[in-house]
């Protein structure tokens, strides 16, 4: 039979309807799938992806229990389901990455040795390629740094640390008087005692020794000097800040372990002193966190050891006054690499890394750092701190109101697993938008703190050194910290100076023995090529 024109223009205006509604019934089928939309663009349709985090602390398997997480979902379509270790279980990694039973997302310390072991069995995505393929505005939300100390050897970028402190964050910390925290390490001192004898000027070690002793005989039941927050259990802990000891002792082009800097012996000599003349007890070196929080609450110490976070603290036995943080002396500096905390990979068991990718893009957006972090902007407090308004604009920078800023630090933890806010964080790579609306540059403990110690720190990227897990270095870094322990214990209650010398290079001494000098060496090489790589 033959089909006239009008016949076969009719049948192939069948056919091509039936082959559009064919073709729509699939893509809404695969609507969210790779295969349909390989750059995932613009695509909020519902999808769960899985996350493992590293720290039994962490909130965020919370998610789509509070405010924060849902507005995250409704705006990208996108659900984190994750699950953390029971305790700090230091086996669950390397069991997930032996068995390749791993989720879409891998949140670990970013000096966690299964970042190695992943790249080597094959088992991360490169984001860098991601990136260019799914997310290309990501890279323009980054600072330089993120993509420069993120490369591995190969030069491919497979896991990206937050919380890098590069020099833009610096800069604007430094603004807002936040480049010191509250976790800024200090000591402190009851002003009840410090007024009594006129609050002398301490700008050393000296200093600080002459002020405890008279302290000592107006309060002989007191510890005059003590070691807050276990500090000495390890060793010298937070002196070596005091004292100016940097990580490594840098002799022309290679690195020495930290003890054979002479500055160290000076302090130990110094702590040993403190120990003849009672002013620095036993209690320091045995005592832990529960035991100094207690000590420290009851106003046992005259001084001690721990952060700007103790300030105010009101001992029981005088309630009109107060622990209050001293300024540094002379010779303090804090060394910070600045290189990050946690890091988040995207695992190849990933069945859509064009969503996943996305997703980190949104984290790192404006959009993201109001979702993740700020919340929700607003003219006043309503008084609600779950739902808000958390946040107004301020001269350009989000600032939360003060009554919820009280809220929070009130009950930092427990407020953030109830309105989300800061727990899901670990997906925002840029350090400044995580905390950035917690600066208040009109603090004026901060303001203070700020100006005294913010010259005292520097940074230095380079000395970030990570001895890897299960090699032959690990197991001597191991041995020294052990003999560190147990010698500074012996040198600071030697029953002389000369027996803090003889002790001081016995130990020295068992420390090459134990293979110091393979450890230095390893120290320098690693140290050489991150300088390489920086420059």
């Amino acid at each position: 039979m033959k089909l006239t024109f009008k016949k076969m223009a009719s049948l192939l205006l069948t056919v091509l309807i039936i082959l559009g509604i064919l073709s729509g019934c699939s893509g809404s089928k695969n609507k969210g799938s790779s295969n349909v939309n390989p750059k995932g663009e613009n695509d909020n349709s519902p999808i769960t992806l899985t996350a493992y985090v590293d720290g039994n602390w962490s909130n965020m398997d919370n998610w789509g229990n509070d405010p924060t997480s849902k507005r995250i979902t409704k705006e990208t379509g996108v659900t984190v389901k994750t699950s953390k270790p029971v305790a700090n279980d230091t086996q669950k990694v390397s069991l997930m990455v032996s068995s390749g039973d791993l989720p879409d997302y891998m949140i670990l310390s970013k000096n966690d040795p299964a970042w190695d072991q992943m790249i080597a069995n094959d088992q991360l995505f490169p984001l860098d390629e991601l990136m260019d393929k799914y997310a290309p505005k990501m890279k323009s939300t980054l600072q330089p740094e993120h993509l420069q100390i993120n490369k591995y050897k190969d030069g491919k970028i497979y896991y990206f640390a937050n919380f890098v402190e590069g020099p833009k964050y610096r800069e604007d910390a430094k603004k807002y008087n936040s480049l010191v925290g509250t976790n800024q390490s200090v000591i402190l001192i009851r002003q009840d005692y410090y007024d009594e004898i006129g609050k002398p000027e301490i700008k050393n070690p000296q200093d600080f020794m002459k002020a405890l002793e008279e302290l000592k005989a107006k309060h002989p039941d007191k510890i005059p000097f003590y070691g807050g927050d276990g500090s000495f259990l390890s060793g010298p802990g937070p002196l070596t800040t005091h004292f100016g000891i940097e990580p490594y002792y840098k002799v022309d082009d290679t690195l020495k372990m930290q003890y054979k800097d002479p500055k160290y012996l000076d302090m130990l000599k110094w702590m040993n002193q403190m120990a003849s003349n009672g002013l620095l007890t036993k209690e320091s070196f045995v005592d832990n966190t529960e035991i100094s929080i207690g000590k420290t609450k009851q106003g046992l110490p005259i001084s001690y050891t721990w952060t700007i976070g103790e300030t105010g603290k009101i001992p029981s036995d005088n309630p009109k006054t107060t622990y209050q943080p001293m300024a540094p002396w002379d010779s303090y500096k804090q060394v910070r690499y600045g290189t990050g905390w946690y890091a988040v990979g995207i695992t190849k068991k990933c069945k859509n890394p064009a969503r996943a990718i996305r997703f980190l893009e949104y984290a790192n957006s404006e959009a993201g750092w109001k979702a993740f972090n700020w919340g929700v902007e607003g003219d006043k407090y309503s008084g609600d701190p779950v739902n808000g308004p958390h946040y107004k604009v301020i001269d350009g920078k989000p600032t939360y109101f003060k009554e919820y800023m009280d809220a929070k630090l009130a009950d930092w933890a427990g407020l953030e697993r109830k309105n989300g806010l800061g727990a899901y964080s670990m997906f925002v790579l840029d350090y400044e938008a995580n905390y950035i609306a917690t600066w208040n540059p009109d603090d004026p403990l901060m303001k203070k703190m700020n100006e005294i110690y913010a010259p005292k720190v520097v940074y230095t990227p380079e000395y970030d050194i990570v001895v890897p897990g299960g090699s032959d270095e690990s197991v001597i870094d191991q041995k020294i910290d052990d003999l560190i322990k147990e010698y500074t214990v012996k040198i600071v209650f030697a029953k002389s100076q000369n027996e803090v010398t003889s002790l001081y290079n016995e130990f020295v001494n068992t420390c090459e023995k134990a293979g110091a000098s393979k450890l230095e060496k390893f120290y320098t090489e690693t140290w050489k090529a991150k300088l390489s790589k920086n420059n």
